[in-house]
């Protein structure tokens, strides 16, 4: 079944890709705009800035993560190639969405064939496809939230990887606040199922709630 899981997502990332060559944007001009002269300023060693500063007139100015990440095709391309390219690295972060998709649904459903045709019916959902063209936060916030679900949900096994699956789980709820203003739901809800079920609630209280209050002020000030 792993050969069929890894040839179905080398499948669904060529089609992807395709789509991406053919489809012409931006769709969201002025937010796609913002994110990419942020991620130009940083690759051009300016540091992060606010778009406000950047185009010298008032704009909103989203999380920083998604640019920081773009940062590095802009280093080294620019124009169309630079664009295209994104365009490639959302095709190829969405098609890999197909692993934890797969691994969600066999907690649950004991047909591994309908379980990959599930996993790719949705990573073809047109609210993904949509987002996935569009150089915006929403689509590694979409990302980031289902590795994050997949990474919590094996944690609560009792098993040698469950520490480690918690801890990525972490790792991609704080990468989610960086994303989208409200990505902070997804450490929120992690941090108040475990104080919740947790065995020792009083010890994870005075660790998550502090952590909490650390990683949202972050985030408010976009570090």
């Amino acid at each position: 079944m792993k050969k069929k899981l890894i040839l179905s997502f080398a499948a669904v990332f060529l089609v992807k890709i395709i789509i991406s060559l053919v489809m012409d944007g931006a769709f969201v001009f002025s937010d796609e705009v913002c994110v990419i002269k942020k991620a130009m300023e940083l690759a051009n060693g300016g540091g992060l800035k606010s778009c406000t500063s950047i185009l010298g007139v008032p704009a909103g100015d989203p999380q920083p993560l998604y640019s920081i990440v773009l940062a590095p095709i802009y280093l080294f391309f620019t124009g169309e190639v630079a664009y295209r390219l994104v365009l490639i690295l959302n095709s190829l972060l969405m098609s890999s969405l197909i692993f934890p998709l797969f691994f969600i649904f066999k907690k649950y459903i004991e047909n591994n064939k309908k379980i990959l045709w599930l996993a790719i019916t949705i990573i073809f959902l047109p609210q993904i496809v949509i987002y996935e063209k569009m150089l915006m936060t929403e689509m590694l916030m979409i990302f980031l939230s289902i590795w994050t679900l997949y990474f919590y949900l094996y944690s609560l096994e009792n098993n040698k990887k469950s520490k480690w699956y918690k801890l990525f789980s972490l790792i991609t709820s704080v990468l989610a606040v960086f994303t989208r203003p409200f990505g902070f739901i997804l450490f929120l809800s992690i941090a108040i199922s475990e104080v919740i079920c947790g065995r020792n609630r009083k010890i994870l209280a005075l660790f998550y709630i502090p952590l909490f209050g650390i990683i949202s002020a972050l985030a408010i000030f976009k570090l």
